[in-house]
């Protein structure tokens, strides 16, 4: 259903996260990828 809806799959492979450690882990991954951090690295990390 997720795949007929437009989500891509992905895999940590044998990897095994905790729902605490999945979630920080994708909130992560995806402030990532839209660039929030991109003025934190700008100003030198401050």
């Amino acid at each position: 259903l997720a795949r007929e809806s437009g989500f891509v799959s992905v895999s940590l492979g044998r990897q095994i996260l905790k729902v605490e450690t999945a979630a920080a882990a994708i909130l992560s991954i995806i402030q990532y990828e839209k660039g929030i951090f991109s003025d934190v690295a700008e100003r030198g990390g401050k």
